[in-house]
Order: structure tokens, then C-alpha cells, then sequence
């Protein structure tokens, strides 16, 4: 009896064991050359609305690089194109938001954003 009680837990006292031996704490290495070579930098930008302008021509704004059609799945889509009026910061969008419905509207650049009024909400 003793020899069939102690074969029915080896099993599942082998099989804690291996479950266990794997949530010890990680190795931990000292190679200190090997984490300064993998340093990353990182880029701090000040103002995100000075996104491209040092590096775009006086009055240009950083919606401006928007400018264009925007397409996503099953034909839905989003086309930013200068205001007819010509005004800096002033757009005219069309947006085919889902398959039934598409429709255009005024927008106004607000730092890196462009507002426009859909629904009766901004």
C-alpha cells in the first residue's frame, strides 16, 4: 500500500515542483557596458505646437502637413484641403465616417488641431 500511495503524489509532486522552479526571481547580470550600449535616446519637444515651425516657411502651420486624403478600412476616408477662402489655417474637409454617410464641413486650425463643427458638436 505504502508503495502505491507514494507513486500516486510523485506525479503531482513532480509536476508542482517543475511549475514552481519557473516563478523564481530573473537572473540578474552587472554588465554595465551591455545597458550603456542599448541606452535609448529620447526627443523632448518644449511645445507641440512647435512642431515644424523652425523648420517650415514663416506663417506655416503644423496642420498644413495634414493636407491631403486620409484612407481607412472598407472605403471610409478623411481629405483635408485648403479653405477655398485662402485663409492661413482654414480648411475644408470631407469625411466618409461610416458606409452610409459622408459629409463636408469647415475646419480651423487650433495650435496642432483642426476644429470643426459636426452634428452640432466640435
Amino acid at each position: 500500500m505504502t508503495c502505491c500511495l507514494s507513486s500516486r503524489f510523485t506525479l503531482p509532486l513532480l509536476l508542482a515542483g517543475a511549475l514552481l522552479t519557473g516563478c523564481g526571481p530573473a537572473a540578474e547580470t552587472d554588465n554595465v557596458a551591455n545597458v550603456t550600449a542599448n541606452a535609448q535616446t529620447v526627443e523632448t519637444i518644449e511645445d507641440s505646437d512647435a512642431i515644424n515651425s523652425a523648420d517650415g516657411p514663416a506663417g506655416r502651420l503644423p496642420t498644413d502637413d495634414w493636407i491631403g486624403r486620409w484612407t481607412g478600412p472598407e472605403g471610409l476616408f478623411l481629405d483635408i484641403q485648403p479653405a477655398p477662402d485662402g485663409k492661413p489655417g482654414s480648411y475644408a474637409l470631407t469625411n466618409k465616417d461610416n458606409l452610409d454617410r459622408q459629409g463636408d464641413y469647415a475646419g480651423m486650425a487650433e495650435g496642432a488641431m483642426i476644429r470643426f463643427t459636426r452634428d452640432g458638436r466640435n
